[in-house]
């Protein structure tokens, strides 16, 4: 019995013994691992912080303080769904942690939860709920509430105790529009003073808008531009919120010889603050504005859902509120809201009621409410109409109803129309299942299932005529349409439209708005949209080359110009240019499968996406002005050299004739921005024949690219005998001629394929290749890099219109340097005899990088159609020059490894490192100036008269 009791009491002395030494003097200690993470914190380093705290969490998986940086770690990396359980964690272990409540304060903001935010604030200790952090923090809850009272007071109270306090000052401009400290809270809503006579601020007369001035009417021809204001980086619903970036646009877009701009949807209270200051300094020639209340996405596309109904019609209030500088709305993530005090109801011309609708959503909304045919209200009625129309009617005559009843005014109103919901007859443009009925007929096979939210272009109508004022709403109903010369097909197609000319040549736009006119002849018609962008990219082509895109600045003015003038010959009551901004984060139906993640295209200028760049002012990327591709050796700092040869090293081969200095390569630089990547190639002399020019005939030069995180493309390269990446080129860039300067992409890496139309001898279509995954090849084809803007279409006679394809692997020469004489905003290339420099910049989006702030590429398509992408692990690029009649090498960088082989283990890796923000750089581009000469011919609607008559004497059955 004692030796049993010895041996228990010998083995608890071991046992105790070896805790001990586990714990003091084995055991990995994570104190270590935890201060080199706060100081990879303190430093934003933040990822390596949670590299540093995964080690550290191995060894002690409940030390709340490593569980409270895990959350602030995720939380500064913008990912509050990750920060979510480790502070809720360490929160269980020990509620009373000070810091781990604030940042769960924090994560429940981040998450779009202002009221748990709140919660987990007032469980603060006093001291820390009174601390400067904690009050911005809870400002901004509030303000996500719509408490903007209780928000400002926060945000003013930190500021006099901090005034460089950067998020306060934040949270003041978001609320308030301004930087004033002392005029915050020295400016609350104004009483409504509701006048005993109703005010009418604009009306209809004659097939124009009027305005009173001096007691009397004047007739206003509105020439203006949509402000949609999404700056880089952010959206529509994130827009720039103090009232001086506002003020300096309005000046801007006065002296572009504009008298009105459309908001696209309730702006910030900075706008309106900005637009009454511009109005009280510019009395004798102010700008109206038309305010649009935008229309979300209805649930299955049913506008009369009654939810759905009722919430738009708080956002009608809410705009009628915010024009009268009546409004506190909440300004949360993804919505418009703040302060707002300045009252512009006097400039208001008119109200534009929702957007341009989806064909597929106006016939679900009928389909669904067959017996709505009819509506009687107080100042508009609607007979014979259709469920879409009767809705549409009865939110306008709701929207003047409110404003008449609180504030006694009434102004212009329309519902947002489009082209492709006109009333008007297309025979050209068949519906999709009558499309599909020609297509079986003629043989084809394998036709998709047709699917409900097909968008057909003249399936269905919208048509304002409909629409009659009652006897007690005098500000009238007008046509507001968006109309683009390129889209819809039937603006290319139809005959009578290509027949259509203006004062310098062919134009459908300006037949179309004649149709368009005649058959709205007793009412105004406002074109809400028109426009053509600038960019390399195309994504719609028009048979007169009014093309959606591919446009330098020089021709989107010039066509902008005609577009200007078409709208008032033919007795449109005006127009409104899109768009006053480029807008980055727009993307394309034509490229928006190359850009992922989608949620990042804010974040970069995608070239090839028309819709990012519709407007008169542009943002210049970082490297815009520094790279004007005119072979200015001194732009290029020694950082962005990548390859350079030895002094006096020869070329791989000498042909020993004068043009050798041409072949032989110096040097190459790389570098690039938000929206390109820029090349620099220095040879030893470029012209060696005297004339002037490079000795396009004795050589080319090949740049080869390759892009993907493991070897893909070919081995082989082409235009060249017998040479070889090892890794593979995803692509190739050819410098010769004009004609043969392209870049290639190889077959391996191409996800498009031309195939045959199954059943239909002759006729082939451009498809994605389903599945696809990028992959090394010894010898693939290097393809030019084809898409298909236009898809074959047929009319409802049946005859076919041929699909419409280009190119995009040809290079487009010149420089950016205004004035020169090869001065073109879309070059891509430019080479200087002068200095023997070749500059080159490729738009991102030619690479297949879909997302470059991410440094993520096209990786392949899965079998349900999805595209992946891949984590570049950065651009191997090297350089060969050749003879291009012989295709006989010359020279190589890096260099050779053994003959015919560049050494893999020479080429270097070019890798940029990723961003989450962007600055906003602005300037006006070429067209802004192009739209301000054809302005200056707008002052008088009476030269337009006449023609507006003449369009009125017949009428185009619809």
């Amino acid at each position: 019995m004692r030796f049993l009791k010895n041996r228990i009491i010998i083995s608890f002395v071991i046992i105790v013994a070896l805790v001990y030494l586990w714990e003091f003097q084995i055991k990995p200690v994570s104190g270590p691992l935890y201060t080199a993470a706060v100081t990879e914190y303190k430093g934003r380093n933040y990822q390596q912080s949670l590299n540093l705290l995964g080690q550290a969490y191995v060894i002690d998986p409940n030390d709340t303080a490593i569980l409270t940086l895990f959350g602030w770690d995720y939380l500064k990396l913008g990912k509050p769904d990750k920060a979510r359980p480790y502070f809720d964690r360490a929160l269980v272990l020990n509620p009373q942690l000070v810091d781990t409540r604030l940042g769960s304060a924090f994560t429940w903001l981040e998450l779009g939860e202002p009221t748990k935010a709140l919660q987990e604030f007032q469980k603060l200790p006093p001291t820390a709920q009174k601390s400067l952090e904690a009050r911005v923090a809870m400002a901004r809850a509030y303000r996500e509430l719509g408490e903007n009272r209780r928000a400002l007071e926060l945000a003013v109270a930190v500021l006099r105790e901090n005034s460089e306090d950067k998020l306060a000052r934040k949270e003041l401009v978001a609320l308030t529009g301004s930087q004033d400290l002392s005029a915050a809270l020295a400016t609350p809503t104004a009483p409504i003073s509701r006048p005993a006579q109703m005010v009418l601020a604009a009306r209809l007369q004659n097939g124009y808008f009027e305005v009173p001035q001096g007691g009397t009417w004047k007739r206003f021809y509105v020439s203006g531009v949509n402000l949609s204001p999404a700056i880089p980086g952010h959206y529509p619903s994130d827009p720039p919120t103090e009232s001086a970036d506002y003020q300096k646009w309005l000046e801007q877009i006065a002296a572009l010889g504009a008298n009105c701009l459309r908001a696209y949807t309730i702006l910030p209270p900075g706008f309106y603050d900005a637009l009454l200051r511009y109005n009280s300094q510019h009395a004798a020639s102010p700008l109206y504005v038309f305010q649009s209340i935008w229309i979300k996405d209805a649930p299955d596309g049913n506008l009369l859902d009654k939810g759905f109904t009722a919430d738009f019609q708080n956002e009608l209030r809410n705009a009628v509120d915010a024009i009268h500088g009546q409004a506190s709305l909440p300004m949360r993530p993804g919505t418009i809201g703040g302060i707002y005090t300045g009252d512009v109801s006097p400039y208001v011309l008119g109200w534009l009621v929702g957007r341009d609708l989806e064909p597929h959503v106006v016939l679900a909304t009928n389909r669904r409410n067959s017996d709505v045919k009819s509506f009687s209200g107080a100042y508009l009625t609607i007979e014979g109409g259709n469920p879409t129309e009767v809705w549409l009617t009865q939110r306008c005559d709701a929207l003047l109803q409110y404003e008449v009843e609180k504030y006694n005014w009434q102004r212009p109103v329309a519902f947002v129309n489009t082209a492709s919901l006109d009333p008007l007859t297309h025979p050209t443009e068949s519906r999709m299942a009558e499309e599909f009925s020609i297509r079986r007929s003629l043989g084809e096979k394998e036709l998709p299932p047709l699917s409900p939210n097909i968008d057909d272009d003249d399936a269905v109508s919208l048509d304002p005529t409909k629409l009659k004022p009652t006897a007690t709403f005098l500000g009238g109903t007008f046509a507001a349409y968006s109309v683009y010369p390129y889209y819809p097909d039937f603006m290319g197609l139809d005959p009578r439209y290509l027949q259509g000319r203006d004062a310098q040549g062919p134009s459908s736009f300006q037949a179309y708005l004649e149709d368009l006119r005649r058959y709205h002849k007793d009412m105004p018609l406002l074109v809400t949209e028109f426009g053509i962008p600038s960019g390399l990219g195309i994504s719609h082509l028009s048979p007169q080359g009014w093309d959606d895109g591919g446009h330098n600045e020089v021709q989107q003015g010039n066509y902008l110009a005609r577009m200007i003038r078409s709208v008032a010959d033919t007795g449109c009551a005006g127009g409104l240019i899109q768009s006053w901004m480029d807008e980055w984060f727009r993307s394309n139906w034509l490229v928006r499968d190359f850009e992922a993640p989608g949620n990042r295209t804010r974040l970069w200028l995608n070239d090839l996406s028309p819709d990012a760049q519709q407007g008169l002012m542009g943002f210049r990327t970082a490297r815009a002005e520094t790279y004007l591709l005119r072979g200015d050796a001194g732009s290029w700092q020694p950082p962005h050299l990548f390859y350079a040869k030895p002094p006096e090293s020869p070329s791989v081969r000498d042909f020993g004739d004068r043009y050798d200095p041409a072949r032989h390569l110096l040097r190459l630089y790389v570098d690039s921005d938000e929206a390109y990547l820029y090349l620099r190639l220095d040879v030893q002399k470029l012209d060696n024949n005297g004339d002037g020019k490079p000795d396009w005939d004795q050589v080319n030069y090949l740049i080869t690219l390759g892009t993907t995180a493991e070897p893909t493309g070919s081995v082989l390269l082409p235009f060249v005998s017998n040479v070889r990446v090892p890794s593979g080129a995803d692509f190739v860039i050819r410098l010769g001629k004009a004609e043969d300067s392209k870049i290639l992409i190889s077959s391996a890496y191409n996800p498009y394929n031309i195939v045959p139309v199954p059943g239909i001898p002759g006729q082939t279509q451009i498809r994605y290749r389903i599945p696809f995954l990028a992959s090394l090849k010894q010898d693939a084809q290097f393809q030019e890099m084809t898409v298909e803007p236009n898809r074959r279409r047929y009319g409802r006679d049946g005859h076919m219109y041929p699909p419409v394809r280009y190119s995009r692997s040809e290079l487009q020469w010149g420089t950016l340097e205004r004035g020169s004489a090869d001065y073109n905003t879309l070059a891509e290339w430019h080479a200087n005899p002068q200095t023997n420099i070749i500059e080159l910049r490729i738009p991102w989006g030619l690479l297949q990088v879909t997302d470059p702030s991410s440094l993520q590429v096209l990786a392949g398509i899965d079998r349900d159609g999805t595209f992946s992408t891949e984590a570049t692990k950065g651009f191997l690029v090297g350089v060969v020059s050749y003879r291009p009649g012989t295709q006989e090498l010359a020279d190589v960088l890096p260099r050779f490894r053994s003959p015919g082989i560049i050494a893999e283990e020479d080429m270097k890796r070019y890798k940029r490192a990723p961003w989450d923000t962007v600055p906003a750089t602005p300037y006006l581009k070429d067209s802004y100036y192009a739209v301000q000469r054809a302005l200056q011919d707008l002052r008088s609607p009476r030269r337009v008269e006449p023609l507006r008559a003449a369009v009125q004497k017949g009428r185009r059955s619809p």
